[in-house]
C-alpha cells in the first residue's frame, strides 16, 4: 500500500489499519489533556479543545469505516526527560 510505504518511509515505526469501531475513548485521557499534562493544551490543532468534546470526537470517527493507526518511538532518559519529551514534539511538527 502507497500511504502505508509513505508512514514507514516519513520514520514512523509501526502502521496498520484497524476498524474504527475498535478505537475507544476515555475520560481519563480527556482529564489528563484538560490538566495540560503534557503542556499543549490549547496549543494545537490536533488536541482539546479545538477537537471538540469527547462526544464530538467519537461522532467524528463513527463516521468511517476503518482508520491508519501509526507511531513513532523516541528513546527517553526516563519519565522525567521533559527536555527529550519536547525534543520528540518539535520533530513531529
Amino acid at each position: 500500500m502507497r500511504v502505508q510505504k509513505t508512514i514507514f518511509e516519513t520514520g514512523f515505526k509501526e502502521a496498520g489499519i484497524i476498524p474504527a469501531a475498535q478505537l475507544t475513548f476515555h475520560e481519563e485521557v480527556r482529564k489528563m489533556c484538560e490538566g495540560n499534562q503534557c503542556g499543549c493544551y490549547g496549543t494545537t490543532w490536533a488536541c482539546p479543545p479545538a477537537v471538540g468534546s469527547l462526544e464530538e470526537c467519537r461522532e467524528r470517527i463513527r463516521q468511517f469505516s476503518c482508520m491508519y493507526l501509526f507511531s513513532k518511538f523516541y528513546v527517553l532518559e526516563d519519565s522525567f526527560d521533559l527536555d527529550g519529551i519536547h525534543h520528540a514534539d518539535i520533530r513531529m511538527i
